[in-house]
C-alpha cells in the first residue's frame, strides 16, 4: 500500500489572523457542481468535486484536471503505448483530499506533487470570494527552538517568483525595494538572500523585525517560498539552533489502499482524522 503524506495548516484572513473555514465550506457546498470548476492559466482546471460539513468538521475533495501533456495509455504485458480514449471534454485528474476541524482550527490536506495546498484557498476564494490564505504548522519541538533563541545570528530566504512578494516595508523597507527592483529591473525568478551577523556577542539581528519578516513570509506564500531558516542561540546553554520553516513542518502518514488506480477516498479522509487525533493535544495546546 502507498504511504501517504498530511500536512497541518492555519487558515488565516488577510490580517494573518485566525480564520474559521467551516463557514466557507458550507458556501462552496451551496454552488452547483458547473460553478466549482475553475481554468488556471490553460494548463488546468481546478475542481473542488466535494465540500460537506457535519457538525464542527468540514471535509472535501479537489480535482487537477491536466489540459496539457495528457499521460498515453500503455500495455504492461506488451509494451504497446497509446491514446487514452478521452472525449473531446474529458481529460485525467490528480485528487487532494481535506479536511478541517473547527474546535481545534486546523486543516489537513492529503499531499499531492500536482494538487497543492494553495488550490485549496485559491479555488474556494474564486467560488466564494472569502479571502483567506494557509500557513504551515510547525512541529512543536521547532517552536520551542525558536521561542528559545535569544539571539537570533541569521537568516535564509529564497523566493521564487519575488514579484509577488509580500510588503516588507514595515519591517525592512531596504529588502522591500530590492525585492521590487529584482523583479522589476532585474526580471529576476528567484532571489536567495542571506541576512547575518558576525560572531560577536553584541552583534545580533533585531528579534521584532525577523519575527515581522518570518509572519510576512509564512502568511500566504507558500508555493513561492524554496527556502527559509533561522539560526540562532539558545538562551539557556548557548547552543546553536537552527528553525528551518520548510522541513521543520508537523507532518503525519499513513498507507491508504488503492480502489481501481486511485486511492481509496474514504480510507484517505480517515487518514485525515487520524493525523488530527494523534496531534489533538499539541494542536489544543496551540489554542
Amino acid at each position: 500500500m502507498p504511504h501517504v503524506k498530511v500536512d497541518f495548516w492555519d487558515v488565516l484572513d488577510d490580517q494573518n489572523e485566525t480564520l474559521d473555514l467551516l463557514p466557507i465550506i458550507q458556501r462552496a457546498a451551496t454552488f452547483p457542481l458547473k460553478n466549482r470548476i475553475k481554468e488556471r492559466m490553460n494548463k488546468y482546471v481546478d475542481i473542488l468535486e466535494e465540500a460537506i460539513t457535519d457538525g464542527e468538521e468540514g471535509w472535501g475533495l479537489i480535482v487537477r484536471a491536466r489540459k496539457e501533456n495528457v499521460p498515453g495509455l500503455v500495455n504492461t504485458k506488451t509494451g504497446i503505448t497509446g491514446i487514452l480514449p478521452l472525449g473531446p471534454d474529458e481529460t485525467v485528474g490528480e485528487q487532494m483530499n481535506f479536511l478541517y476541524n473547527r474546535p481545534l482550527q486546523v486543516l489537513v490536506t492529503q499531499r499531492n506533487p500536482i494538487v497543492r495546498s494553495t488550490a485549496l484557498d485559491y479555488l474556494l476564494f474564486d467560488i466564494t470570494k472569502a479571502d483567506f490564505h494557509l500557513q504551515p504548522k510547525l512541529r512543536q519541538d521547532a517552536w520551542q527552538r525558536l521561542e528559545r533563541m535569544e539571539r537570533i545570528g541569521r537568516l535564509d530566504l529564497k523566493i521564487h517568483g519575488p514579484r509577488h512578494h509580500p510588503d516588507f516595508s514595515a519591517e525592512i523597507p531596504s529588502l522591500n525595494k530590492m525585492l521590487e527592483e529584482a523583479s522589476e529591473k532585474g526580471s529576476a525568478d528567484t532571489v536567495e538572500l542571506i541576512l547575518s551577523c558576525d560572531r560577536r556577542k553584541e552583534s545580533r539581528l533585531d528579534i521584532g523585525v525577523v519575527r515581522g519578516v518570518l509572519a510576512k513570509l509564512r502568511g500566504g506564500n507558500e508555493a513561492q517560498i524554496k527556502k527559509l531558516s533561522v539560526s540562532g542561540k539558545d538562551r539557556d546553554n548557548s547552543r546553536s539552533e537552527v528553525v528551518d520553516f520548510i522541513r521543520d513542518r508537523l507532518v503525519h502518514s499513513g498507507e491508504v489502499e488503492y480502489e481501481g488506480h486511485q486511492l481509496n477516498k474514504e480510507q484517505c479522509r480517515q487518514l485525515l482524522r487520524q493525523a488530527i487525533e494523534s496531534n489533538r493535544a499539541y494542536l489544543r495546546s496551540l489554542l
